[in-house]
């Protein structure tokens, strides 16, 4: 197939690229063009910015079999993409976000059905409305739109909760403690980006996926204090992990709660049925230890070349974690 990727470069979408490229897809990205990691041999790559639309436009009339969308992110992008390729692919996959659901969760595992509506996080408010636009323009015969939802999908960035995955590693580097929110038991979900990739690019063209919204996402849940662990020993660490109830974190600094109330505070598992019945045989091969090793490796050449922290939100950790971190 041919294969036009906008994006191509970012956590999951390079992951995509690489995946496609391997099955054999023509595969050309639009992107920005800045990537640390040279793209996949035979993959096109044209450079330009995601709302240049007289350049999209151009690209449109080549008819791509599959257009991939990583990079919309509120209404009027999703509006310029319908306007865009109406008439001029054979299906139009749309990367959202399960942060879309309803926050607290109410009911284990979520599945495709479960309420949206996530009033923390204006991130996944503006998905929200940009799946409702892609919806209509499919069901009225505009565009063959297909709804992607990952959640919480890492290659090259540590899992982490309250600051960066390359934050975490500092600190935990430095023999500081690390902070978790609520008692670190909540139930969290990882799926590393190449298994996502693989389910990804096989509903790439498959007719039964359009029409559809698809979370794609591992089915095993692991607590913050595991995953915490695991970053830790992948470093070579033992980690100091004190506990932090959410409110207050909250309270301290703002900025967290589409992080923490938005998403990561709720357990949060899935049921896979939907994809299953479509990807025969998919599943996520890559362990938790596997891949936050893998991830170390890319995350120890940034602190390596100099990586630091803002000094400020650092001491912020630092502060809370003295007023009302809880050994774990």
């Amino acid at each position: 197939m041919r294969l036009l990727v906008i994006g191509g470069t970012g956590e999951i979408s390079f992951a995509c690229v690489a995946e496609a490229a391997r099955a054999g897809h023509q595969v050309t990205v639009f992107n920005r063009g800045h990537t640390s990691e040279a793209l996949p041999s035979g993959v096109e790559q044209i450079v330009g910015d995601r709302r240049d639309y007289v350049a999209l436009t151009e690209l449109a009339s080549k008819n791509f079999d599959v257009v991939c969308q990583f990079l919309a992110f509120d209404v009027p992008d999703a509006a310029e993409d319908i306007t865009t390729f109406k008439g001029r692919c054979g299906q139009f996959v749309f990367v959202s976000s399960a942060s879309v659901y309803r926050r607290p969760v109410l009911q284990l595992p979520v599945n495709e059905t479960s309420p949206v509506g996530n009033r923390f996080s204006p991130y996944a408010e503006a998905k929200l409305r940009c799946e409702t636009l892609y919806r209509q323009a499919h069901d009225e015969g505009q565009i063959p739109v297909t709804i992607i939802r990952p959640s919480h999908t890492y290659r090259h960035r540590l899992p982490s909760t309250i600051v960066s995955g390359d934050h975490l590693a500092w600190r935990l580097l430095r023999g500081k403690p690390v902070a978790v929110h609520g008692d670190g038991q909540s139930l969290w979900t990882l799926t590393h980006a190449d298994d996502f990739a693989r389910a990804f690019v096989a509903l790439c063209g498959l007719g039964g996926a359009v029409g559809q919204t698809l979370n794609i996402t591992d089915s095993t849940g692991h607590t913050w204090n595991e995953i915490l662990t695991n970053v830790a020993t992948a470093i070579g660490v033992t980690p100091d992990i004190r506990a932090i109830p959410t409110l207050p974190l909250e309270t301290a600094i703002p900025d967290l709660e589409p992080t923490l109330s938005g998403d990561k505070a709720s357990s949060l598992i899935f049921e896979q049925s939907n994809l299953k019945s479509l990807v025969n045989g998919w599943q996520c091969d890559i362990p938790l230890e596997l891949g936050i090793r893998s991830a170390w490796n890319f995350a120890s050449k940034r602190l390596a070349d100099g990586f630091h922290p803002d000094a400020l939100f650092d001491s912020k950790i630092d502060k809370l974690i003295e007023q009302s971190g809880v050994h774990r």
